[in-house]
Parts: structure tokens; sequence; C-alpha cells
């Protein structure tokens, strides 16, 4: 699924891009192809003046053994060289090399670095242009004016480069600082893209720093508002040290901006660094010194080649793929954001059942509705790139809409593979008659051939609904244990199995019935032969922070509340004292839409405003520990 994703998403820049871009050459579209999709690392060569002799000194190569700055270039160049034309250096595990200013001005043997790196190596060229960091204020150090950049940028893209690379650094945890260094990035990236060349954006926090992980809490906060500035053809990568908190930069890794995001070992030995790296989902390798551990310059070259053999088979494992089943779980686990529901209104389902008077002509009423619903859905806000996994965890489809095909793909494989959001299916087949103060769901075998339907389609999960209307524990009781038997049912056709028993929000007993609610479940998830984690859709409870033993609970995966009617003010107020659990949002997110459907344009302005907005209301940051639950849940019950 990775590789379907990271083709599909190669498509997407080649479409979007600049005609400067496109107008080049198929060599251009090939080496997208390879940044965008292939397995592996980006190795980087683009060490300072300031950082060479360090680099030397750890190659074995002293301060005696050279005289000024030209001589120790020269040392340096012969060490790039000698890596460059290692046997094991090419692109079957390098997928792109970052070139220093000297080594692109040298070149490698007869050929000029960037066409030795792709014609000999098939490794992609990018090159530093930066020129070092100003002094800091403010907390972070941006970079330094660049003299002549067009000139460079210009002879840079003719030479056969495919990208540039520029580095700033933070410092200290402060918001406006590292504000205006993501908006200088950015204004150098646009101007890479404008010349036809794709960027990436180093923006560096040391593993030595004291408030690390405050410092990218930040960093990730201003990325997200930043990147929003771009067009939809101005894509980057990131290259970023690898967090304190795994997973933290995540939402960055499904941005439609975004085409990689790259670790920087940050001061991390190797080994460090690659365990480090495994335990973040999207990322991949953009190592310097980590990569050049180990290697010496008195090594013979069969022990150098074997050293440098090592380092890219580390590197390359650290940043392999993972199963698509496990990214999914860890990005609904894991990743702060929110879920969205697209169904038809529940209530507005039971009000058409109870006017039709006959299943058969309120199944017919229901399917057509839904396909209208489904269709403005696919049109509108599906293919909205404001529709995207950096914010947005997955997304409820009804059922009618699985049957849809986007771009050539089922819809539900097309949210995961065009937006990286995870696609579930809500089932519909009916509620029964009020029994002990609730409605349970209606028993026909249209359930197992809807989940049999969803399976198929590419759907990850399945929530069938059940309504709570008074607090009878013996009601609710039958509520929770018929919702595990469906779990059950739904996990047998692969499914992720998502509980949802729904409190009426107009019952004079909701808190009571909440609490009994709670009961229930605590006691299913203890009893039940149900041997797989759970996602759990429930409303948002009137006591604040009920919920918490069910957050907290090793069986669940994630308790998401459902926004229901309210305005998305007071909703996001009442999330605001859940903490733990994810917001479900549905009119929230599509209100006010429905004047713009004949316009593309402004459904992308308008749900992207509201996306950011709900997604900052409601930001969760989960524990290192949910991260491996939700691995091995997923490696143990799929």
């Amino acid at each position: 699924s990775r590789c379907v994703w990271a083709h599909y998403r190669a498509r997407l820049v080649q479409s979007t891009c600049q005609p400067v871009m496109m107008a080049t050459s198929s060599v251009w579209n090939e080496q997208l192809e390879q940044v965008c999709c292939q397995e592996g690392f980006v190795a980087a060569f683009d060490q300072s003046l300031g950082s060479t002799p360090k680099v030397l000194r750890l190659y074995g190569v002293s301060v005696c053994d050279y005289f000024g700055e030209s001589e120790m270039l020269d040392k340096a160049h012969e060490m790039r060289c000698r890596i460059f034309r290692s046997p094991s250096f090419d692109g079957s595990r390098v997928i792109a090399a970052i070139l220093f200013e000297d080594t692109f001005d040298r070149g490698i043997g007869d050929l000029p670095a960037a066409r030795y790196l792709w014609e000999k190596k098939r490794i992609v060229p990018f090159l530093k242009v930066d020129k070092g960091l100003a002094d800091e204020k403010g907390g972070v150090q941006l970079m330094k004016d660049i003299p002549r950049l067009g000139k460079l940028l210009e002879s840079a893209r003719s030479a056969g480069i495919f990208g540039t690379k520029t580095r700033s650094a933070i410092k200290l945890p402060k918001a406006d600082g590292i504000r205006t260094l993501v908006e200088q990035q950015l204004r150098f990236g646009k101007r890479a893209v404008t010349n036809g060349l794709v960027p990436i954006l180093e923006l560096e926090i040391s593993s030595h720093c004291p408030c690390k992980a405050s410092c990218e809490q930040l960093l990730l906060d201003a990325l997200m508002v930043g990147l929003r500035s771009l067009e939809p053809h101005e894509k980057v990568l990131l290259r970023l040290t690898i967090p304190t908190e795994p997973n933290l930069y995540m939402p960055l890794t499904a941005h439609p901006n975004v085409i990689r995001v790259l670790a920087l070992s940050g001061g991390y030995s190797q080994v460090e660094a690659c365990t480090m790296l495994t335990q973040n989902v999207g990322m991949v390798g953009g190592f310097s010194c980590a990569f050049l551990e180990g290697l010496r310059v008195d090594q013979s070259e069969e022990e150098f080649d074997r050293r440098v053999d090592m380092s890219c088979e580390a590197l390359h494992r650290a940043s392999r793929c993972i199963p698509r089943q496990v990214e999914q779980v860890l990005r609904m686990s894991v990743q702060p954001g929110f879920f969205a529901d697209l169904c038809p209104n529940a209530q507005m389902n039971e009000e058409r059942e109870e006017f039709s008077g006959g299943e058969g002509e309120n199944v017919h009423r229901e399917e057509t509705e839904a396909m209208g619903v489904a269709r403005e859905v696919c049109e509108h806000i599906v293919c909205s790139r404001a529709f995207n996994g950096s914010r947005i965890l997955g997304v409820f489809l009804p059922e009618p809409l699985l049957g849809r095909s986007l771009d050539d793909m089922p819809s539900a494989l097309y949210v995961w593979e065009r937006h990286r959001v995870v696609p579930l299916v809500s089932v519909d087949v009916g509620l029964e008659d009020i029994t002990n103060g609730v409605q349970l769901v209606k028993e026909t075998p249209r359930l197992d051939a809807a989940f049999a339907r969803a399976a198929a389609s590419g759907a990850v999960g399945a929530a069938v609904r059940s309504v709570v209307r008074a607090a009878n524990q013996t009601g609710i009781e039958a509520v929770v244990v018929q919702q595990f038997e469906i779990a059950k049912r739904a996990l047998a056709h692969g499914l992720m199995p998502i509980l949802q028993p729904e409190v009426d929000d107009a019952c004079p007993e909701k808190g009571q019935c909440e609490q009994l609610l709670l009961g229930a479940l605590l006691l299913g998830l203890q009893e039940s032969s149900l041997d797989h984690v759970v996602l759990l859709r429930l409303g948002i409870p009137t006591e604040a922070n009920l919920y918490a033993p069910l957050v907290a609970h090793p069986r669940v995966l994630r308790v998401m509340l459902q926004a229901g009617g309210r305005c998305p003010a007071h909703a996001c107020e009442a999330l605001a004292a859940q903490p733990g659990a994810a917001a479900c949002f549905g009119r929230q997110l599509t209100e006010g839409l429905s004047d713009r459907w004949q316009h593309p344009e402004k459904i992308d302005c308008s749900l992207d405003a509201v996306a950011e907005a709900l997604y900052r209301s409601c930001r969760r940051q989960a524990t290192a520990p949910e991260v491996f639950r939700g691995a091995s849940a997923i490696h143990g019950g799929a």
C-alpha cells in the first residue's frame, strides 16, 4: 500500500508542478518517482566549512594533515569521492544524496557531480545552497542571506541538480522565533520551486537541547500553519531531527505539500538514530555523521566498502515502510487530529423509516438519498486537497459510497492512498423498537453481507449504531453485549471492531445513562471473548473526563467522541474537558459548504479553514506506550 500511495503521490506532484519542471525531460520524472516512491534513505554530504574539520577528524584526518581551507576541502572531497565510488553506495538503497557546493563545483572524476550520481549510481542529487547561519536571535538561528541565489539555482538546475537544501536551527522553545524561522524556510522553498527545483527544508533541533521536546511541539505547530501557505504545486521535503516523542511528526508525513519527511541524526550515534527512526512512521533516514560513522582513511578498499555496505544496510532497514495495517492503526491511535463523519444524519434516517411505513420503501428511499450524498462527498469533500491525513485521522463513509470509484480506485482505497485518511464505514441495518429503554440493532443477514462488502472495498473498520434512551441497566447491558457480538462478526471479515452504543442527547437521564454505559463497557472489555483491541465511538459525556478509564484501557485503541448537533465552538469546548479522547466531527466539518458545491476553490478554502480550526482546538498527544500497543495489536489481530 505504501508503494501504491507513493506512486500516486509522485503522479500528483507531476500533474501539479509548474511547467518549468515538466518541460525538462523524462529524467526529472524518473528522479521524482524515486524520491517519492523508493524505499531507502538520503545520504547527506553537506557539512559546512565549520563542521568539516570534525568530520575529517572522525575519518582519521587530523588538522596536521592539511594546511588552510583549500587543502581541507581537498581532503573532504577525497573522502566523499571514495564513498561515491564504493560499489555498495548506489541507488538500490540510497534514494538521494545532498552535496556540498564544493563537491558540486569540482565534480567526480570526469563527470559533474550531479551527472555522476545519477548516471553511474542512480542516486538523485540535491545541493546545499545556504551560506550558513546568522547569530542566534529569538531562540533560533536563521539562514544568512544567500548572494546571487537566482544564478546559483539556475546553474544547479542546468547541471542536473534535482533539488536544494537549506538549513536553519532552533535553540530555544520560543514560538515567535520558530514561526519566523519556518516562514523564512518556506520563502526559500518557494524560490527553489520557481526555478524548477524541489527543496529540502532542514529545521534542526540539537539532540542535546534541554528543551528539545518543547521546541518540537512548537515546530510542529508552526509547520502545520506555514505549510497551508503553499500552493498545490509547491511540494517540499522536510528534514527534521528525530523527535523525542515518537511519531510526533506523523501529521506532516500525510500533508499534501510534503513529499517526504527526512530524519536528521542530530548528534545521535548510528545505532541510536536508527533505533529512534524505526519508531517514527513515515520518516526516512536523512543522515550525515551517522552515515559516515566507522569510515576511516586508513581502511583498505575492501574494509572501507564493507563499512559503507553496513551503514547503507542499517539505514535502509531503519527507513523501510511498515505494513499498511500497522500504519493505519498507528495513525488512528497516536496521531493528533480528529475523525470525520460523512454519513447521513442518523436521526434523519430514523424519521425517514418512520415516515416510509415499510422497510422496502424505506430502504429504497434511504439508498437513493445516500447515493446523492455520496456523489457530493466524492466530488466536493473527499476530493478536496483540504481533506487530508495531516489533520483527519479517519473518515466514516456511508455504505453506498463504498461502491463508487474515484480516480479509478474504490472510494475507500482512494481516501487512504490519496489522502492518508483511514477509511471506516458506518453500517445501518436499522434499529429494533424500544425495549428496556434501548434500541438494539436489528438482527438481519444484511449485516454480514455489509461487512463483507466493506472489507472487499478497502474499508478498515466498521461501526453499527445502537441507541440508549433511558437509564435502564438491563437494557444498557444488552446493548453492550450485542455490540461485542457485532464486533466479533466484523473482525471475522477482517475489519477493525468499532463499538457505537449511543446515548440519546435528548434523554433527561443522560448522565446516569453514561455512568451505566461506562460500567457495562468496562465489564464487557474484561469478560468478552473478543481477542482484539477495539475503537469506541461514544457521545460527549455530561461529566468531564468520565470515560478516562476507557481511554486508558489496554484493549481500547482509541475513544472517539462524536460532537452530535453542537455548533463547532460548543463542541470543541465540550471536548476540551475530555482529555485523551479524539473528536469525531460531522456537521461541524461540512456546515456552510452547501452553497459552494459549484466552486471547488471555495470548497478547498472553507474546508481548510474549518478543518484547521477543529484540529487546533482538539489537538491531542498520545504517550509512547500507546504507539507500541497499537502496533502489537494489529500484528496480533489482523
